[in-house]
């Protein structure tokens, strides 16, 4: 009964609303889709880039937090303000290492792709990868949380939280990375646009982190998110990001 509970709360959870953005943007690209070896390829980096964001995050915490820190963070207990802004800052650094290993991983899936030939392909495969990440990730945290998470409220409502505006926060940010990659390969003006995505990615995700830790920030997260997934929608239906390039 209990794994028959485990697979129905984390279907809803964590499966269907990666499930469902990820149909939502490919519908989004139906005129011009990607290869589905390429899609796959994109899911298969996702998995190595969170390997080795985990592996780099928990040697930051190592390296910021004692033991025993790490287990009040773990319990999400801050014993003093000193500890909390420790806590806030390498949360934030750890938005921004995320998104610096999605870049160099998104970048070997756009720059070395022959079906990349428009600028919402960028966009495409920097959603799927984002969206691969988040799976992985906010597995590890719901396997990590239960069944825990079944009778404290708080750890069921931070899971709601991650499934429906966290995996989104990587989608924005990772896919408005694939956009100026796929300017810079594409258009060739500037050879740092790729570099320009990545800053406004790690900020988007890093201000995230901080925000989340607001006074209101369930409401400005979800504010900032949507306001980006408006932009990225934008920006992957307008006229020149389907313009195909030889």
């Amino acid at each position: 009964m209990e794994l028959i509970i485990l697979l129905a709360v984390y279907l809803i959870l964590v499966f269907f609303p990666i499930a469902i953005w990820l149909m939502v943007f490919l519908f989004l690209d139906r005129k011009e889709p990607e290869p589905g070896k390429m899609i796959v390829k994109t899911i298969f980096f996702s998995a190595i880039a969170v390997l080795v964001a985990m592996s780099l995050e928990n040697l930051v915490d190592k390296l910021f937090f004692s033991v025993e820190e790490l287990s009040f963070i773990k319990e999400g207990v801050f014993i003093d303000p000193v500890f909390l802004q420790k806590f806030i800052l390498t949360f934030f650094m750890a938005g921004v290492l995320e998104e610096i290993i999605k870049y160099f991983f998104l970048r070997i899936v756009i720059f070395k792709n022959k079906h990349c030939n428009q600028l919402a392909d960028g966009i495409i495969y920097g959603v799927i990868l984002a969206l691969g990440f988040a799976l992985i990730e906010n597995t590890g945290y719901f396997l990590s949380n239960f069944p825990g998470a079944l009778t404290s409220p708080d750890l069921f409502l931070a899971l709601i939280f991650r499934g429906l505006v966290t995996t989104l926060l990587h989608t924005v940010a990772t896919g408005i990375m694939g956009l100026f990659m796929a300017k810079e390969k594409l258009l060739k003006k500037n050879k740092f646009l790729a570099e320009k995505g990545l800053l406004l990615a790690a900020l988007a995700h890093g201000l995230f982190n901080v925000l989340v830790f607001s006074p209101y920030g369930t409401i400005s997260t979800t504010v900032l998110v949507f306001s980006l997934m408006g932009y990225l929608i934008y920006k992957l239906t307008d006229k020149q990001s389907q313009e195909i390039h030889d």
